[in-house]
């Protein structure tokens, strides 16, 4: 599979996060099961970590695939930090520019959005 963006193949992703000896059971989130995919991938294909550099007949190292599962999450969570950013300045030009018809109701929204888009703020995962 090609990404465009980060522009690099991530192949042999295992549905199931099933090596020799250990297993992962999935998060629920793509990009983190893509990543544990290629390290169980990798542990499919050879015993020792040793030999994850040799090129597979993929044409791509298991190195090179858990590193291209980590860049492509690392691009999206840039991403999403950066809407993330973008969001909250919008809430903060409408907390100084407030329009006519806003009330309580709106302001204790606006509140909120803006308390659950600062990175200090916990998630509730």
């Amino acid at each position: 599979m090609t990404d465009d963006l980060v522009g690099r193949q991530t192949v042999h992703v295992r549905d199931n996060l099933d090596a020799y000896y250990y297993g992962f059971e999935p998060t629920g989130n793509a990009d983190v099961d893509r990543i544990l995919g290629a390290v169980a991938w990798a542990g499919k294909s050879y015993h020792h970590t040793e030999d994850w550099d040799e090129t597979a007949i993929t044409g791509v190292s298991c190195v090179d695939n858990i590193q291209n599962a980590a860049a492509l999450a690392a691009a999206r969570i840039e991403a999403l930090e950066a809407e993330n950013e973008r969001l909250r300045e919008t809430l903060d030009v409408i907390a100084m520019h407030p329009g006519p018809n806003a009330d309580d109701a709106c302001w204790s929204r606006v509140e909120d959005a803006r308390a659950a888009l600062t990175p200090e703020a916990p998630h509730a995962d």
